[in-house]
């Protein structure tokens, strides 16, 4: 070696200073390159996606591996279904925060309480018109039974057995079921009607569903396995966990907040919603082709034709009415029947301007349904009535309110139309009270 040539200790330190301006500079384009992904998934997501709805989405995706129209529904063995506690707590309600119970009813009470003296007891049966008077109208409940003079210093509990989409023989089973959890009642409420007329037509006899059987049964049932869909179902299972697993992954990862993560996550749950939207689809496909399984239809429908089917439906309401009626006297607790008010019921209402235009649908099959089937229905409250039955026709309480009372196509009405329908309920329920008192 001459003395002119460098030794390698003389090279080594500006190689390594070359290679540590290379490796920072490679760090620091990364960090630019990640900087504008994340800023450019920030920006991109809110244009798809509310982040509040995101991670809502996440959360329920998390427990349930895919969200349905039901999803807050869970299948039960006696009453067709209540809420599901495992996806949700609690409910906002017309400026109330109503909790679901234990027993998965949306009601601030336990459902399950035992008769005393200082104490009324009055449950709520029937569906979601019923459960909505039970929230809006609870004060004007509680101060009209105040009125009763043997209950002027009594604590008013109701208990709300009501749900939305509920139908006869469910009101009947709901009560069966408090009743063997040793529940007691005063005053038990049916108010019904509307989902014992329209739901069996224009949704249980559309596709092929036994007229007794809960609202939608199929579209419950349908990712139940049939053993003849082993394969599909099995494809639709792993699909949901995995869906299920990469929802979890984010609400547990630190990486899982980074937008960039979330954008990802979006357009792959995207995906998977795609497959199970197949999936279901083939399985839907498979079912139609054989026809409707006992699991998922329930008896044939014993009818020739739709004068048969309301006859049938307008049978079990009574039949049912008629057995609530039965199990309350056994009890000792008044039981109190009201068919609810609808806008296609002919000349119930002169229609306002804003009804007419978003509340009526004449053409509608639930609209069809209850115009043909409530007269029906009607006949039947008079020969339970006659029975000794305290059931009482509501459908025309509206008759004198042009005003705007309902705020949908199907039988949902606003404030000021559950303030007329409570009282006008509570007149008779009070009556029925009072009368009920002299008698004994």
């Amino acid at each position: 070696m001459t003395d002119e040539t460098p030794s390698v200790s003389e090279l080594k330190p500006p190689t390594l200073r070359r290679t540590r301006r290379k490796l920072a500079f490679r760090v620091l384009a990364l960090l630019l390159v990640w900087g504008v992904i994340e800023a450019a998934s920030a920006l991109i997501i809110p244009t798809l996606v509310h982040y509040t709805l995101l991670w809502e989405s996440q959360k329920v995706i998390a427990v349930t591996g895919a969200p349905r129209s039901n999803e807050f529904e869970v299948v039960h063995p006696y009453v067709g279904w209540v809420q599901n506690r495992d996806i949700r707590s609690e409910v906002e309600a017309f400026g109330r925060i109503m909790p679901i119970n234990s027993l998965g009813f949306i009601d601030s009470s336990e459902s399950v309480y035992k008769r005393s003296d200082d104490k009324l007891i009055v449950g709520i049966v029937g569906g979601s018109v019923a459960w909505q008077l039970s929230i809006q109208g609870e004060e004007i409940l509680k101060r009209r039974l105040a009125e009763v003079p043997q209950f002027a210093n009594r604590d008013v509990i109701v208990v709300r057995l009501a749900q939305s989409g509920y139908k006869q023989p469910q009101g009947l089973m709901t009560l069966n079921y408090i009743y063997a959890l040793g529940g007691e009642f005063d005053v038990v409420i049916n108010l019904d009607g509307y989902n014992e007329i329209a739901l069996p037509i224009a949704e249980n006899q559309e596709a092929d569903v036994a007229l007794v059987y809960p609202r939608m049964w199929h579209g419950r049932m349908v990712e139940m396995t049939d053993p003849r869909d082993s394969a599909v179902s099995f494809r639709l299972l792993q699909v949901r966990a995995a869906r299920q697993a990469a929802a979890q992954f984010q609400l547990d990862s630190v990486v899982g907040k980074l937008p960039s993560s979330q954008l990802i996550w979006y357009l792959r749950d995207k995906s998977f919603q795609r497959q199970i939207v197949e999936l279901q689809a083939e399985l839907l496909s498979r079912n139609n082709a054989r026809g409707r399984t006992f699991a998922d239809g329930g008896p044939r429908p014993d009818v020739a034709n739709r004068d048969e089917s309301f006859a049938e439906e307008v049978a079990i309401w009574e039949r049912c009415s008629l057995q609530m009626f039965h199990l309350c006297a056994a009890n000792g607790t008044l039981y109190v029947h009201a068919i609810q008010p609808n806008q296609y019921v002919t000349n119930s209402k002169p229609l306002s301007e804003k009804e007419l235009e978003a509340c009526y649908w004449p053409d509608n099959a639930s609209a069809v349904a209850v115009r043909d089937g409530y007269p029906l229905l009607i006949d039947g409250g008079d020969r339970l009535a006659r029975q000794g039955i305290h059931l009482f026709d509501l459908t025309r309480i509206f008759e004198d309110h042009p005003e705007t009372l309902y705020v949908d196509p199907w039988c949902h009405v606003n404030e000021a139309g559950n303030e007329l329908l409570t009282n006008s309920l509570m007149d008779r329920v009070v009556d029925a009270l009072k009368a009920e008192s002299v008698e004994n």
